[in-house]
């Protein structure tokens, strides 16, 4: 039997989600027999009882065995003291999640080394992800590619997008759009959907290929009608100018409604060139599209916060506690233009309220009924950053394909200066993605130096490139937020925080709550 691991990655991101699909069960032997055998050095068992503990999937002649992340390093740890490959791999992620243990990037790139040198292809992506980023080694892109291709030769998909995107970008080897269509068509051909988003916009384009609008529709349909929102936005723009396809302005605003894609400008063109009767019927099939879609992901995931009867969901984003009674902040934009509002924290959700807002900043302030005690977290000055400080962020980035759990990304300051040298805003390297939107940006203690709100616009670079943009995201200064919480009645914020990187992150993640907007029934 083989560990089955499903991995959710952008853009070249490490793999940190593991989901474990299948169940194990051992018939006729029990728990005490098993662990007796692993204690003797049986390394496949060894194994398997970290495995099951680390997925809490497990089942020992009929007793489901708990999830237990701390039991799941002990056995691992056994496992790779005899070279198992697998359990290298996965002991390495353990300490890239601080699972179990204390997060820890040296050692997790570590295990991803060993486990990659056995010729493991996820461990061989996670270490090439590793020299990319910078994260428990230096920096070094030809490593990265390095490592990549050995997974990429081997078919693993996420090796073979990071490739494809390095070529097109010239990102440690010499840009080459021939070599990029390669390995986004291997990847495409697996599934991959931003492999096949990138190569449709490489078909648009002309980029190494001759141009082929009716290529590029098929690679962004495929992509498109797996949920990806910006092949979703992308295919709407083909049906608005009639490249490889019957132009069709119903077809294209029901698209770009359904990528979720904020480009006013381009919808209100279509709504005056349409009758109202196409419009209103755009609008039924996207809505239609969009809840088909939800219901099949939450079949897929289980029941999801969203099954509240409030009316269908418009929206998700980030936000986090900065008071002890209930005071939640957020950008502005997630909450913009919504009544029913409901925050899921530890695994309940709850009724919020928008107490504030200022739409110029994009900042909100909700105040979440019944929550107890939250633990807040503290909104430091910004002024002391520094241009290439550590940052981290949590929040739900595509909750409804990455599940529930909040997801934590680092990165560094890239500048004290957001699009157009605006003061009021950092340029971070952190990876965001949509639902990320109003999630903290703390620095290595815990304190939040700002608001998640922006990444470099879509839209613009869309139009351009035909592809999304990589990896330039923007916060708004803490420094610009603390004097609009001071006119916001009965706040009381938290000190500031000084531990170390490990407890800032357990801080953060009990500080920090899932936004659900909903429109009304």
């Amino acid at each position: 039997m083989k560990t089955v691991i499903v991995v959710f990655a952008v853009c070249a991101l490490l793999i940190v989600n593991v989901v474990f699909a299948t169940t194990v069960s051992f018939e006729g032997v029990s728990l005490e027999e098993l662990r007796m055998k692993a204690e003797q050095g049986d390394v496949n068992t060894q194994f398997w009882l970290g495995w099951m503990y680390a997925s809490g999937e497990g089942n020992v002649d009929d007793q489901a065995i708990p999830q237990n992340y701390k039991e799941a390093v002990k056995w691992y740890t056994k496992a790779v003291e005899q070279g198992h490959a697998e359990a290298q791999f996965n002991l390495g992620m353990m300490y890239d999640t601080g699972q179990g243990v204390i997060q820890d990037y040296t050692k997790a790139a570590k295990w991803y080394r060993k486990a990659a040198e056995q010729g493991d292809t996820a461990a061989q992506y996670n270490l090439g992800s590793k020299y990319r980023w910078g994260s428990g080694v230096p920096q070094d892109f030809e490593e990265a590619i390095k490592w990549w291709a050995k997974s990429a030769e081997l078919g693993f998909s996420e090796s073979q997008f990071s490739l494809g995107s390095a070529y097109e970008d010239g990102t440690g080897v010499t840009l080459n759009y021939k070599e990029a269509i390669k390995w986004y068509r291997k990847a495409a051909d697996q599934g991959h959907t931003w492999a096949q988003n990138n190569l449709g916009s490489m078909y648009r384009w002309g980029h190494g290929v001759p141009q082929d609008y009716k290529e590029a529709v098929k690679w962004y349909s495929k992509a498109a009608k797996a949920g990806f929102s910006g092949a979703q936005y992308n295919l709407g723009r083909m049906y608005l100018e009639g490249h490889g396809v019957i132009e069709n302005f119903l077809e294209a605003y029901k698209w770009i409604l359904v990528s979720g894609v904020e480009d006013e400008e381009r919808k209100a063109w279509l709504r005056s060139n349409m009758s109202p009767g196409q419009i209103a019927e755009a609008q039924k099939q996207a809505k239609e599209y969009v809840g088909q879609k939800e219901k099949e992901k939450e079949k897929a995931n289980g029941k999801s916060p969203s099954d509240k009867g409030d009316g269908s969901i418009s929206g998700f984003g980030s936000g986090f506690f900065i008071t002890k009674d209930g005071h939640f902040l957020t950008a502005a934009h997630v909450v913009d233009d919504v009544e029913s509002i409901r925050i899921y924290w530890k695994s309940k959700d709850y009724t919020a309220k928008k107490v504030f807002v200022d739409n110029t900043l994009d900042v909100a302030v909700l105040k979440v009924a019944g929550v107890q005690s939250p633990q807040p977290l503290f909104l430091s000055g910004s002024s002391k950053v520094k241009t290439g400080d550590a940052v981290f962020t949590l929040g739900f980035p595509q909750v409804q394909l990455q599940g529930l759990e909040a997801k934590y990304t680092d990165g560094s300051i890239s500048s004290l200066s957001g699009i157009a040298n605006d003061p009021k805003y950092f340029q971070i390297s952190v990876p965001v993605q949509p639902g990320n939107s109003g999630g903290p940006l703390l620095d290595g203690s815990g304190n939040v130096v700002g608001l998640i709100t922006a990444r470099l616009d879509a839209i613009k670079t869309l139009e351009i490139t035909g592809s999304l943009p990589q990896n330039v995201n923007y916060a708004l200064k803490s420094s610009f937020i603390l004097p609009l919480l001071g006119s916001v009645p009965d706040i009381q914020l938290e000190k500031p925080s000084n531990v170390d990187k490990s407890e800032a992150i357990k801080r953060a993640k009990i500080a920090v709550g899932l936004v659900v907007c909903f429109e009304d029934s």
